[in-house]
């Protein structure tokens, strides 16, 4: 989906999204919250596993940042691939882009956390935000 955002436009790629969320929400009875956290953790790391380009960082973020915004209100089940893409990112943040798609999915993560009321996920944003160089 990420990849044809710019042919489809900003009205199909938002309905295309909906469609995903929708689809995801007819799976939701058949896997238990811990399967699909799994699942998703599992792809975020087999997708930054894929990226052999710093170039491809971009890709892989914005794939994980509309991941979770396509699971709308079940996007708490996508925290821990969140976590588990900022982790792997933050060994790479010395490649072009990277602080750039760094800051965005943190950002991303911490708004998600406060919008689920998560307070360990907030937590640990405050952790990574709080261990960042500078002032």
């Amino acid at each position: 989906m990420a990849g044809e955002r710019h042919r489809l436009g900003p009205d199909g790629f938002l309905a295309g999204l909906d469609d995903l969320a929708e689809q995801f929400r007819r799976l939701l009875p058949y896997r238990t919250e811990r399967a699909l956290e799994q699942r998703l953790s599992a792809f975020a790391r087999k997708r930054l596993s894929l990226v052999d380009d710093a170039s491809e960082y971009e890709a892989a973020t914005e794939e994980m940042m509309l991941l979770a915004s396509a699971l709308g209100s079940s996007a708490k089940l996508a925290f821990p691939a969140l976590k588990a893409t900022l982790e792997l990112l933050s060994g790479t943040l010395r490649e072009p882009g990277v602080p750039e798609q760094f800051g965005k999915l943190l950002k991303l993560t911490q708004r998600l956390a406060r919008q689920h009321e998560d307070t360990e996920l907030q937590a640990w944003v405050s952790g990574v935000v709080n261990a960042l160089p500078g002032d």
